[in-house]
């Protein structure tokens, strides 16, 4: 009896695992593949996507636009305080920012994302001029919302905007349109303007502006 035991504990130990363990292990598999997917595509501060991935979002919308011939609009933003003492507002700021535009974007496929260290952009599908300014004026207000950190102040959004109409094909496409809201908000920042609007209505090659 003796020499059989080591045998039954060995037999035990190739025992596989039960079914609920097995889903445990599946399901934090996925879980941190889940989070994984999350870091390839979001800003870790701030939640939005990042600019890698907001850059390919506009890539799929610049060619569905030509498809349908649909306008596709872009906004970049600069949040800063309104007593502006040259510093750039903290990351937990600019993450409660985030979460206030985030929250006044609406469905079918507009996109936030921050766009370098002190700027964010928002990528709006299916919108003219005249959406994009209404977008504009609804996320200068989301922006200056109250927000935890009462020490900085109020605060004010720098906004420069395109819009690409379906006719305006081109080799710059959608970073044509990219440069022309930076070129608006390098034109708001001399102005002091808190909203500057470009609209293209013409190919790529010209990029009037208004």
């Amino acid at each position: 009896m003796t020499t059989a035991r080591p045998a039954l504990d060995s037999h035990a130990a190739r025992i596989p695992p039960s079914a609920p363990s097995r889903a445990a292990t599946a399901t934090a598999t996925q879980d941190e593949l889940g989070r994984l997917r999350a870091l390839c595509v979001h800003d870790l501060s701030t939640g939005a996507f990042n600019r890698r991935h907001l850059e390919m979002l506009a890539e799929s919308e610049w060619t569905r636009a030509l498809r349908h011939r649909r306008p596709l609009s872009i906004l970049i933003f600069e949040p800063a305080a309104e007593v502006d003492g040259g510093e750039a507002l903290p990351e937990r700021t600019l993450a409660r920012i985030a979460y206030n535009v985030q929250a006044m974007l609406r469905g079918g496929g507009d996109a936030l994302g921050r766009y370098d260290q002190c700027r964010f952009a928002v990528l709006l599908p299916e919108t003219d001029a005249d959406g994009t300014r209404l977008m504009a004026e609804r996320l200068r207000r989301a922006v200056s919302r109250p927000v935890s950190d009462s020490t900085i102040g109020p605060i004010r959004a720098l906004i420069g905007a395109a819009t690409l109409r379906e006719t305006c094909a081109g080799e710059k496409g959608w970073r044509g349109a990219m440069e022309l809201a930076e070129n608006a908000l390098a034109r708001a920042h001399r102005l002091h303007d808190p909203m500057v609007l470009i609209e293209v209505a013409a190919p790529v090659t010209r990029w009037p502006v208004t």
